[in-house]
């Protein structure tokens, strides 16, 4: 049972980086093409096809007010 827990940890924190690391590249290619436009939503589906964990990604200006998604 622990050798389990011990495997499931490895592919949780494997994973989680994983998307860690595609929010990271994502917000990069945003900052310099900003929150909204055709090129922010192909940013965001690419975000959201790189994780089967990831369903749904958008941006939101400082107003709270919904950019692109």
């Amino acid at each position: 049972m622990h050798s389990l827990l011990a495997q499931v940890r490895v592919e949780v924190t494997s994973e989680l980086q994983k998307i860690g690391n595609s929010v990271i590249y994502a917000s990069q290619q945003l900052s310099t093409i900003g929150l909204e436009g055709e090129q922010a939503r192909a940013v965001l589906a690419a975000l959201t096809a790189d994780s089967a964990f990831v369903v749904n990604a958008g941006t939101i200006d400082l107003k709270g007010v919904l950019m692109a998604h």
